[in-house]
């Protein structure tokens, strides 16, 4: 995406709340990935966070974000300009064996190893904890965003995300700004 095209896209998805977006997300070269952070914050961040929130008022609830920086990409496709990271569907390759993606590394094996004894150890008791991870508590809606743990997962140690922060989750779920989502 050229720099040019970015306010006008902003413009297009969140019309009249456009200069509260573009305050929050100055342009930042590359532009695409300036417009991704902005789409992710708002269309998938702040949702999903809601969505747990809301969960953990009935059922034990935990939530992650894969946070992993070099993640393999699409088998036999072009790579982006700027560096994909955790895109939509990156932790994929770590759980299952596909030919969609690129091999993964040692490195990356060692994660996916480590992402699939912690689902196993969900699915068997419904807590992934153990195996020498740092504890990954259960998300509280009961007591503000203290409780709200957001549990980093990538191939450094696991530990809690700066996820309200990151994702400038007060400024999509407060007040008025709900509009700005698209």
């Amino acid at each position: 995406m050229p720099a040019k095209d970015y306010k006008p896209a902003v413009r297009q998805a969140y019309g009249m709340q456009v200069d509260a977006v573009l305050k929050r997300y100055p342009l930042k070269a590359p532009a695409g990935q300036t417009l991704a952070a902005v789409k992710t914050d708002s269309i998938w961040s702040a949702p999903t966070l809601d969505t747990a929130r809301a969960l953990s008022r009935w059922t034990s609830t935990r939530m992650f974000e894969f946070a992993e920086q070099k993640t393999p990409w699409y088998a036999g496709y072009p790579k982006p300009s700027f560096p994909a990271a955790a895109q939509h569907m990156a932790e994929l390759p770590y759980l299952f064996d596909l030919a969609l993606f690129d091999k993964l590394s040692p490195r990356q094996a060692d994660l996916s190893d480590r992402l699939i004894a912690a689902w196993t150890r969900f699915a068997a008791t419904g807590d992934p904890n153990g195996g020498g991870e740092r504890v990954w508590p259960r998300l509280h809606d009961d007591r503000g965003q203290a409780g709200w743990h957001v549990q980093s997962l990538t191939s450094g140690p696991w530990r809690r995300a700066d996820f309200v922060k990151d994702h400038h989750y007060r400024f999509w779920s407060v007040g008025d700004t709900r509009s700005h989502r698209a």
